[in-house]
Order: C-alpha cells, then sequence, then structure tokens
C-alpha cells in the first residue's frame, strides 16, 4: 500500500479483546467467546468504478484502511463486509453432528418470526434407536 492513501475507519484501543490483522481481514477475537467481530471482502471502488487497492493495516494503538487514491475520481466507496456471530450454539453431547442440516422451520409460534431448525441426528439415535434426527426450535430474534 501507498502511503499516500486515505485513511477510514480507525478502531482505537479495544480492552481485552485480541486482535488478528492481515491485509484483507480484520479481526476482534475474545478469548472464551472467539471471533466476536470480523471485517473482510473488502472491497473499494472510485466514482467511475474503477477497483482500488486497499488493505487494513494497524498504526500505533489503531486500525484503519489504506486506500490507493492516485488517479482515482471521487467520491471512493470504501465497503468492507462486517460480520458478527449471531448466536453460538453447541451440543453437550460429544458427535451429536449438531448443524448437519439446518433450515428455516416458518412462524411456528405466531410470534412474526421464523424459527430455524437445527438437526441433531445422533442425540436422539442414543436416546431411541429408531430417531434418526432431533430439532430444537430457537427464534431468529434470540440469534
Amino acid at each position: 500500500m501507498s502511503t499516500g492513501g486515505c485513511r477510514n475507519g480507525s478502531a482505537g484501543a479495544l480492552g481485552t479483546l485480541k486482535q488478528r490483522l492481515s491485509s484483507d481481514r480484520l479481526q476482534f477475537v475474545h478469548e472464551q467467546g472467539g471471533v466476536v467481530l470480523n471485517y473482510e471482502q473488502l472491497k473499494v471502488w472510485d466514482a467511475n468504478r474503477r477497483i482500488l487497492a486497499a488493505g487494513f493495516e494497524k498504526n500505533n494503538d489503531a486500525y484503519a484502511i489504506n486506500v490507493e487514491t492516485a488517479g482515482a475520481a471521487y467520491p471512493i466507496t470504501i465497503d468492507p463486509i462486517s460480520t458478527t456471530a449471531a448466536a453460538t450454539l453447541e451440543s453437550n453431547q460429544v458427535s451429536a453432528q449438531m448443524g448437519v442440516s439446518v433450515g428455516s422451520a416458518g412462524d411456528v409460534n405466531g410470534d412474526g418470526y421464523s424459527e430455524v431448525i437445527v438437526g441433531l441426528p445422533k442425540v436422539l439415535a442414543q436416546a431411541t434407536e429408531n430417531s434418526k434426527s432431533g430439532c430444537p426450535i430457537k427464534q431468529a430474534t434470540a440469534f
């Protein structure tokens, strides 16, 4: 990245979160909860829709997006994808194969939100030999 680029998106100090940085990804990780914030798939283009070289970088205690702006037509669009896990689900049984299938159950309880159905074929298989799948239902808003 050139030093003549524009910078945007300073994150500042983030307390107890650990940071993982590469030119195409910036992650903030809690030691017990895993990734809590993820920036990736950075795309930058100018007013003529010309793709501009860009990447994440660290400057002292702050994070930035460095963009190569030479010859760019303004305005410039900087578009990283920010994702966070809405929920982390786990089984309390080894080899339960939780999540081997996932789908929408529709609005089961009539609250206006679709519920999620998650397959657990090995959980009920141990409880009942005839069972081939299990499926807890969670509200989408709970995730």
